[in-house]
């Protein structure tokens, strides 16, 4: 049986974390977007 390198495990794992948070950010930048818009509106 082929061993799994556990150095491989942990870089898909980086990997997938960094997906994640990639789309966290993408979501409050669009909010704080939002936020700065409605700001400006009410003067």
């Amino acid at each position: 049986m082929e061993q799994v390198n556990p150095l491989a495990q942990q870089v898909a794992a980086q990997e997938r974390e960094i997906q994640r948070l990639r789309q966290k950010l993408k979501e409050a930048e669009t909010i704080i977007e939002f936020q700065k818009k409605s700001r400006n509106s009410w003067g």
